[in-house]
């Protein structure tokens, strides 16, 4: 099982520059020498064991060096391999991670900051990071150069240890309530704690038991309509499941940070991936309780 979070950041050019190989390369040692964490090495070859050797930035001229046997930084941005870009112009780069959390992110954010500082690279001006998570059986499935939704990571990186309360509000698409003929909070929360469950299991092997991690959130359902599944056949890849359900609409939940979190970064890795046509929705977090 693989999981990984997708971070596209967004610079604009100062003053015209050349980006090629070597000018990101030494972008990316840059930022790993203040990140602390391993991204890439150059070495004379191909690599031969990188999971995105076909579509990583460097692939004919770069090796990655393996982070206990995975590389846990990697990046994606093949469209900017030789070119100019002038002035006001827009320069995207994928960063990727593998099963790192929330904390990591915001070192890494401030990494790419400050090396946007440094004189080598004053004409590159950070502006802005979207994100989203991927979570797949197989690699050969995954498929992180897809345009994916925006949603305000900001504001969740500015959480500190005095929020105490906070809601968020998922608006699901094709969630599967098999179980259950009408949707209900109790449903809801044998749904997110099984999903999360099975993916911790997949993770490390291991099963969890969180006696009281539903029990300290509240589920309020909002807006619920019924449909068959007939009415969200988008095309013909999607295998027909029979005598199924399937709800949209929103429902908000509220409680302390710790059990939140895990909602977040559950909903957040379902959104796209193996659950994409009947999974969840966007998610935003609308209210914090100090």
């Amino acid at each position: 099982m693989y999981y990984f979070s997708i971070f596209r950041v967004f610079f604009k050019i100062r003053e015209r520059v050349y980006i090629d190989n070597q000018f990101i390369f030494y972008f990316i040692k840059t930022i790993e020498e203040r990140f602390k964490v391993k991204v890439c090495s150059f070495k004379n070859g191909i690599c031969k064991e990188c999971y995105l050797k076909d579509i990583c930035i460097f692939p004919k001229y770069f090796f990655y060096d393996l982070w206990y046997k995975r590389p846990n930084l990697f990046i994606t941005s093949p469209k900017y391999l030789m070119e100019e870009l002038e002035e006001d112009k827009k320069f995207k780069i994928d960063f990727v991670m593998l099963n790192e959390g929330v904390d990591s992110f915001r070192i890494f954010l401030e990494a790419i900051q400050g090396v946007c500082k440094d004189p080598n690279f004053k004409n590159l001006i950070y502006k802005e990071v979207y994100g989203y998570n991927i979570f797949s059986d197989t690699l050969e499935k995954l498929d992180i150069l897809k345009p994916f939704p925006k949603y305000d990571i900001n504001e969740f990186l500015n959480l500190r240890s005095g929020v105490r309360k906070i809601k968020i509000k998922i608006y699901p698409t094709f969630v599967d309530f098999k179980y259950s003929d009408e949707p209900s909070n109790d449903f809801i929360k044998f749904l997110l704690f099984s999903l999360f469950s099975e993916r911790v299991k997949s993770l490390t092997g291991k099963d969890i038991s969180l006696t009281h991690f539903l029990s300290e959130l509240d589920f309020k359902v909002l807006n619920w309509k019924s449909f068959e599944y007939k009415d969200f056949m988008i095309n013909n890849e999607i295998e027909k499941f029979d005598n199924h359900k399937f709800f949209k609409g929103e429902f908000l939940i509220e409680g302390d940070l710790s059990p939140i979190w895990y909602v977040f970064e559950l909903v957040q890795t379902f959104s796209i991936g193996k659950l994409t046509n009947y999974g969840f929705g966007k998610v935003k977090i609308i209210k914090f309780e100090i």
